[in-house]
């Protein structure tokens, strides 16, 4: 019998399976709390898990379905919140301290690398969390399965292969709101002068239009601001009618005309409406019921009218919590084997660790070219750069996807599968072409021909940049090997010293300025 019943998540965000810290005097250590969102969620209380590669496993323990609680809510109000802050606040049930490892492309990773706050972008939420009521698992007894890894009171070696070393042992039942307004910008400077001079939060939604009034012409233009907001539980038909394609934009420019009446919508809803429209929504405890009489029904063979609970309204599953083996005699006996050895050592733990930071880098540099590509004001050599970044970040992420979840099910593997990546894999691309200010990279001068020119635009030569760092075709004592760092192109005379440097690039990338010896004015014009 199905003792969990499944309530509707719409639009739902999947959250891979999450550990957290949660520290009590009586118990022994790290416990695992899990989003409701989650994919591969368990079908039953008392459902084996393995924390450490997250993993479900078999169904070792059963016992008696209470429910525990009463209502209750908070409202949080933020302010450039990470990727790993989205995720453990949407997702719910990571604590401080925890490191959420959710590797999916799509889903709450996808929805974080969207909103989190970035080098050229800026952000500010409001999160709802409505609780109701939690069903508790009491009396824990063990399955047949569970006392077939028993023998005269002990656990088999295999225990934890079959049953995990925690099992599920409570779902919380609630609802949740996430509003988030992203101001995306041009380069970081545009963002730097965003935040020194605007002061904005959705907790005073009305003064974020004088703020922005009081930023440059500049960064009005060329600044964006997108509203987007991710329900869970609820009726998701009140926010679609507020929030009919998901996701509003604007310049800022015309913020104040175009967003901020939708924005100051959304947010009277989160803040104020959403909670009130949970009111009529059935509880979780008279379907849960229901679904027992209807089961108890049909197995005396009589006719029970099929209801499809992905499709309900209201109270959504939010938190699926677990509890340790080790903590808990169950009918006399701890489903540990003697010598339980650890799955995962520092080594493995780092390197979960480094492709979960490789894999948030993607998502959001690769977030941030697609943006960028939308842009119909893009000069040809900044999209053909852009989209070699958009190209590159889309196979990296979904290598690292890949990665990670054998990291997770398989950590025996992480260690050389990421190292074949570093090595083998990944594709490689200069970010900083993610911002509007152009930046010249190696590859752009690698094996071209340019006229350098001198005082009144006078030719003097053409200079091929031949890939090694030498030139040709041009013959000087003070230029005769070139490099690009850190966005300059410098020429170099024999001695290694930088005799010309061309810092100012044409947005067509195609002429450069600098300056030579003694500040003699310097051209370069690339042949056509």
């Amino acid at each position: 019998m199905n003792l969990v019943l499944k309530y509707a998540v719409l639009p739902s965000l999947l959250l891979s399976l999450s550990t957290s810290c949660k520290h009590e005097d009586r118990k022994s250590g790290l416990e695992s709390e899990i989003s409701g969102s989650a994919s591969n969620l368990p079908s039953d209380l008392g459902v084996g898990f393995d924390s450490e590669t997250q993993v479900i496993k078999s169904q070792c323990v059963t016992g008696s379905p209470v429910w525990r609680g009463a209502q209750d809510s908070s409202i949080e109000y933020g302010q450039d919140l990470s990727f790993n802050d989205i995720v453990k606040s949407y997702g719910g049930g990571a604590k401080v301290g925890a490191t959420v490892f959710g590797f999916d492309v799509k889903g709450a990773a996808e929805f974080a690398s969207k909103n989190a706050s970035t080098e050229y972008s800026s952000t500010i939420t409001l999160v709802n969390k409505v609780s109701l009521k939690k069903l508790i698992l009491s009396n824990p007894k063990l399955t047949t399965q569970g006392k077939a890894e028993l023998s005269e009171g002990r656990a088999s070696d295999t225990v934890r292969e079959t049953c995990g070393n925690e099992f599920f042992n409570e779902i919380e039942y609630g609802a949740q709101i996430f509003v988030v307004a992203k101001f995306d910008f041009a380069s970081a400077q545009d963002k730097v002068e965003f935040k020194g001079n605007a002061s904005v939060s959705l907790l005073g939604i009305g003064e974020i239009g004088g703020s922005i009034s009081h930023l440059s012409d500049k960064v009005k233009k060329s600044g964006r601001v997108s509203i987007t907001a991710r329900q869970v539980g609820g009726n998701p038909e009140e926010l679609s009618s507020i929030l009919s394609t998901g996701v509003i934009s604007c310049s800022l420019v015309d913020f104040e005309k175009t967003c901020l009446p939708a924005l100051t919508a959304i947010v009277k809803y989160a803040s104020e409406d959403f909670r009130k429209s949970l009111s009529s929504s059935p509880d979780p405890q008279d379907l849960y019921e229901a679904q027992l009489a209807a089961d108890a029904a049909a197995a005396k063979g009589k006719t029970v009218a099929k209801r499809d609970p992905g499709n309900a309204k209201g109270w959504a599953e939010v938190n699926f919590i677990t509890a340790k083996y080790a903590d808990i005699l169950i009918e006399g006996a701890r489903l540990v084997p003697e010598i339980d050895v650890p799955l995962i050592n520092a080594e493995i733990e780092r390197t979960r660790s480094l492709v979960y930071d490789d894999f948030q880098v993607q998502l959001k540099d690769s977030e941030r070219a697609s943006s960028l590509l939308r842009d119909t004001s893009l000069s040809d050599i900044k999209r053909k750069r852009i989209t070699e970044i958009e190209s590159a970040t889309t196979k990296n992420k979904e290598v690292l996807a890949s990665i990670g979840k054998t990291c997770m099910a398989q950590p025996g593997k992480c260690i050389e599968t990421y190292k074949k990546y570093k090595s083998e894999q990944v594709q490689a691309y200069d970010a900083r072409q993610l911002s509007f200010d152009i930046c010249l990279i190696k590859a752009d001068m690698d094996n071209t021909s340019w006229v350098l020119k001198g005082a009144d635009s006078k030719a003097i030569g053409t200079i091929r940049f031949n890939s090694d760092g030498n030139l040709a075709g041009y013959s000087s004592n003070d230029e005769k090997t070139w490099k690009v760092d850190g966005c300059l192109l410098r020429l170099y005379n024999a001695s290694g010293v930088a005799t010309t440097v061309f810092g100012k690039i044409e947005e067509s990338g195609d002429s450069m300025s600098g300056q030579g010896l003694k500040d003699a004015p310097r051209t370069l014009d690339r042949q056509k």
